[in-house]
């Protein structure tokens, strides 16, 4: 495929791809996007970007904070 000559490329890729799926697409359910069901509203894909660097920044720091728990165990 395209574009997947490196890791880095790949995780960019799956990063779009998150970012779509969780801000894009519309929800089965819901009838609308997460994001609108949340509040979000996305103005072109410069604020999808910056919406979506701005969960995976939340979600590492969560992350990094259950493992330093586990850690002290």
């Amino acid at each position: 495929m395209r574009g997947l000559k490196s890791m880095e490329t790949a995780k960019t890729l799956l990063e779009g791809y998150v970012a779509n799926y969780n801000f894009c697409r519309d929800h089965q359910a819901l009838g609308k996007t997460p994001a609108q069901a949340s509040g979000i509203e996305i103005k072109g894909w410069r604020k999808l970007i910056e919406a979506a660097q701005k969960q995976n920044v939340e979600k590492e720091v969560e992350v990094k904070k259950m493992i330093e728990v586990e850690v002290k165990v």
